[in-house]
């Protein structure tokens, strides 16, 4: 599992995610097996920017590019608010990985 830069910046997932998507569709060896590598289901349909977000979400250990949003969402408001946030990542991901750091 990949660990959250420090600060967040979602406009740096999103252009990661654009990239991925390119180089799924130029069938490079490396992001084809992050893309099968999260999704079961990869193939059934050419790739899509829904796609590569939601591999880059598992990546960092979150269900959803939305759960990922909300967090970095939470984050900023944090930082600006001093408020509680909540972790939006997925159960399964930390029953998989029960060593990885939960972010702070």
């Amino acid at each position: 599992m990949r660990r959250l830069p420090s600060p967040i910046n979602l406009e740096a997932m999103k252009r990661e995610a654009r990239d991925l998507l390119h180089a799924l569709r130029r069938r490079d060896a490396a992001a084809l097996r992050r893309y099968y590598g999260v999704d079961s289901l990869a193939g059934m349909s050419p790739p899509g920017l829904a796609d590569a977000r939601y591999v880059i979400a598992r990546e960092y250990g979150y269900s959803s590019w939305q759960n990922l949003q909300r967090y970095s969402v939470d984050v900023a408001r944090k930082g600006a608010l001093g408020s509680e946030q909540h972790d939006y990542r997925s159960s399964e991901c930390e029953a998989a990985n029960p060593s990885a750091p939960r972010i702070p």
